[in-house]
């Protein structure tokens, strides 16, 4: 957590980004989650193992 202009901010790494794209797909529509996968997808250092464990906790 970082204190940006008195407001406090967490950052996630990107597999629990890449979760919680899934998670609120009907918020954010199926076109940003489809993005983000192939995004990910497409990175050189991708962990498909911490991917399944973030999506199972």
């Amino acid at each position: 957590m970082h204190k940006i202009g008195g407001i406090i901010v967490k950052f996630f790494d990107i597999e629990k980004t890449l979760i919680d794209c899934i998670k609120f797909r009907n918020k954010i529509g199926m076109d940003i989650v489809l993005e983000a996968l192939k995004m990910y997808w497409q990175r050189k250092n991708i962990n498909l193992e911490k991917l399944v464990i973030t999506a199972t906790t």
